[in-house]
């Protein structure tokens, strides 16, 4: 019998070396940094910059980004080109840097007079080679200045010596303004000749504005401005829209009404003419865009497909390009009613992975971002969850198939998909009360399924649902404690974790909740917080957290602390794909800094630390893990990072598909007015994708263009055909070419 079990442990050591035979490989990065402020010339051409001497250029429109390598250290902070050649960045330090060949080279320029101490140029604006004026600002104190020799010499223009300054436009070189204030101050500043400048008085605002600075300004012409600023869903105040019609001599406070009332801060705004504009924000439910077409009297809200904050809009005619902080960028070509997502991996912390099967895997976090592969994690595309205009963060993901999940999300929502994460919508709305959070999620099939998280300090509630999330129940104060994750090993038998070391079970499918046990735990962990949990078996159940594991064989009612060897991570996320085998994950934020890989083959019992620090950034951050049937392994974390440890083709199973040649059909069909098309091409190639009617006519060009190897998703308005065509009621083809693959589907379109 010894030598029975020797060989059978033999052989599970040999398929696990097969399995994990290449190691971990990181699977996606962030496509672009985190990005300061961007500046476009043309729809085609434009540039952004950021910290460490970061500056990126971009000639199809945001599409791709070149590095230009500046060789420059500093942070910065704000770009201007006066031509395709001539440009200007500035940074930390009151630093200035100039080329005169779009970037390919860049010289220092010193800026006489800049603001002292942690000062930024944080705004620019050029006239010409020659002539031009920089904002230098603290967070306390701010200051044009103005050059006429290319910056050898500097004057200055403004001395905000109580507030900072955040943003200048200019209409041409006589005419501009600038605009700032810090907490509790509006600070305006305009001038008619280039050379000196007028503080406007501020305008009368609301009762109970405690914060009045202005973001953003742009000038229609040279008498019509309009500027942007705070807002705070804390507090509810909106946000703030002002307009000049004097030059900025004197400025009025645009109400909202509201149902348009916006509460967020506005950081950046575009004008076509003096009525129609565009101002674009953020805050923590998501982006905020708002645009009016009757001169700032209504600004009305937006769906953006974002929740990152939108720092900064260029416009040329209805062509739209914004630009996020998290180094996002997104274009309109109908003037904000349908944006494309063009940068193709956002950057984002991941907070939750699941596997579908060996093929389907989603990752979902911060900013409402959700990464789906359909090739076993090969290749990604991304989206957001966006529904009821927001966008919150995403806590946890479930995945009852590939096509319908659920997402648990900050401010109280919960928000679903059936077609595979291509479209969202809420099944329990978002809430005011930012002390409201969904931070776990479980669904035992389409229809079942439960949240939790945190009602208020002290404050737990779960809720549940029978039908898919059409209505819910709610049961509150079970452990008195913010409850983090859920799990159910079946339709009676569930499992909450929370803070505090609290955790419950059911045995009616949460009809009732008991409070769990914990034995032989250690003094220094008996209030450790609980992040996470799974059912390996109706009675095996894991729990981790911080600097813990614990383990259950009575389905929860009772959990046992579990000695792991130098164990000192928060372990935020646990996964099996066995009885036996298992992964908990996590990390250590303080100094030496440390990762977490937790592998179990024995159920739990033993765990030990499978980390590669020549592939995991010791620096970065994992929150949860995932093991696909086959095995796989795939953790998330920061900066949109998801590592991958195994090949499925190893183990048999699904193996993974290689991205080929494919057109999905239409989603929704029949449609009205919109329909989404999913496509992948397995070569970097011209595509080519069409409308048709029932004649064979062409009636609009959906794509073309050249596209890398990767999946892709096109959203078709019926309404607005690139073509300028409409739909009517019928039957339509659409057609994908690319290489020598040509498939043709049908769509309906119901008016």
């Amino acid at each position: 019998m010894k030598h029975r079990y020797l060989l059978i442990a033999m052989l599970l050591s040999f398929s696990a070396a097969i399995l994990y035979a290449d190691g971990w490989r990181r699977a996606t990065s962030p496509t672009e940094s985190s990005v300061s402020s961007s500046f476009f010339l043309f729809n085609s051409i434009g540039w952004y910059v950021g910290d460490n001497g970061l500056v990126k250029k971009t000639i199809d429109g945001g599409k791709t980004w070149t590095d230009l390598n500046t060789g420059i250290t500093d942070n910065l902070k704000s770009v201007y080109f006066v031509n395709a050649n001539i440009g200007f960045i500035g940074g930390s330090g009151g630093k200035l840097f100039k080329t005169i060949n779009g970037g390919t080279s860049w010289s220092s320029i010193t800026v006489t007079g800049a603001v002292t101490g942690s000062s930024n140029i944080v705004s620019i604006y050029f006239a010409n080679e020659q002539k031009g004026w920089v904002v230098s600002s603290t967070s306390s104190a701010g200051r044009v200045l103005q050059t006429i020799d290319g910056g050898i010499t500097w004057t200055t223009g403004v001395d905000n010596t109580a507030g900072d300054l955040e943003a200048m436009d200019f209409f041409n070189e006589a005419s501009g303004i600038v605009v700032g204030g810090g907490v509790g101050k509006c600070d305006l500043y305009y001038t008619t000749n280039g050379a000196t400048w007028t503080k406007a008085p501020a305008p009368s605002f609301p009762a109970g504005y405690t914060r009045t600075d202005i973001r953003g300004v742009f000038m229609v012409n040279q008498n019509v401005a309009y500027a942007t600023g705070w807002g705070s869903l804390i507090g509810a105040q909106a946000s703030i829209h002002l307009k000049t019609i004097d030059g900025g001599a004197t400025w009025t406070y645009l109400a909202q009404t509201e149902q348009n009332k916006t509460f967020d801060n506005m950081y950046s705004l575009y004008f076509q003419n003096e009525n129609t504009g565009f101002v674009v924000g953020g805050a923590l439910k998501g982006s905020v865009a708002a645009r009016t077409v009757d001169g700032g009297i209504n600004w009305v809200p937006v769906s953006f497909p974002s929740g990152a904050t939108l720092n900064n809009i260029s416009g040329f005619g209805n062509s739209l390009i914004v630009t996020t902080n998290s180094g996002t960028f997104f274009n309109s070509t109908d003037f904000g009613d349908t944006w494309n997502l063009l940068t193709p991996i956002p950057n984002a912390s991941l907070y939750s992975i699941s596997t579908v099967n060996n093929n389907v895997i989603y990752a979902a976090g911060f900013d409402g971002l959700v990464l789906k592969s359909v090739d076993g994690g090969k290749n990604w595309i991304s989206r957001f969850a966006s529904s009821n205009k927001v966008c919150p963060n995403i806590q946890a993901a479930y995945f009852v198939n590939e096509n319908v999940g659920y997402l648990a999300q900050s401010y109280g929502a919960v928000t679903k998909t059936i077609d595979g994460g291509a479209t969202w919508f809420q099944v329990m709305p978002d809430v005011a009360d930012n002390a409201l959070s969904n931070n776990g999620v479980h669904f035992v099939n389409a229809d079942l399924g439960f949240v939790v998280g945190k009602k208020a300090t002290n404050v737990d509630v779960i809720y549940k649902t029978v039908n898919g999330g059409t209505t819910w129940t709610e049961k509150n104060s079970i452990v008195a404690s913010t409850l983090r994750a859920v799990a159910f090993a079946d339709a009676q038998n569930g499992v909450v974790v929370g803070e505090k070391l609290k955790a419950a079970y059911t045995n009616d499918g949460g009809n009732t909740w008991q409070l769990s046990t914990f034995n032989n735990v250690p003094s220094g962990s008996a209030s450790a917080n609980l992040r996470d949990v799974v059912f390996l078996s109706n009675n095996n159940v894991i729990a981790v957290g911080d600097k813990i594991i614990l383990h259950s064989t009575n389905g929860g009612a009772a959990f046992n602390f579990v000695n792991v060897s130098n164990l000192g991570e928060l372990l935020t996320g646990v996964g099996f794909n066995s009885i036996s085998s298992g992964w908990a994950v996590g990390g250590k934020s303080a100094t030496p800094r440390s990762l977490g890989v937790y592998q179990t083959a024995d159920g739990g019992s033993n765990w030990t630390n499978k980390v590669d620090y020549n592939v995991l950034d010791v620096n970065g951050s994992i929150n949860d893990v995932a093991v696909s049937p086959s095995g796989s392994v795939y953790i998330c974390g920061g900066n949109s990072t998801i590592y991958v440890l195994g090949s499925p083709t190893n183990v048999g199973g699904d193996e993974p598909m290689a991205l080929n040649y494919s057109l999905n059909q239409n989603y929704p069909n029949p449609f009205n007015p919109s329909t989404r098309i999913e496509y992948s091409i397995g070569k970097d190639a011209n595509v080519s994708l069409k409308i048709f009617d029932l004649l064979g006519r062409e009636v609009s060009e959906v794509v073309n263009e050249y596209q890398n190897a990767g999946l892709y998703s096109v959203s078709i308005d019926a309404n607005k055909l690139s073509s300028g065509n409409r739909l009517t009621s019928g039957v339509y083809f659409y057609r994908l070419e690319v290489g020598g693959f040509v498939e043709t589907k049908k769509m309906i379109y119901l008016r």
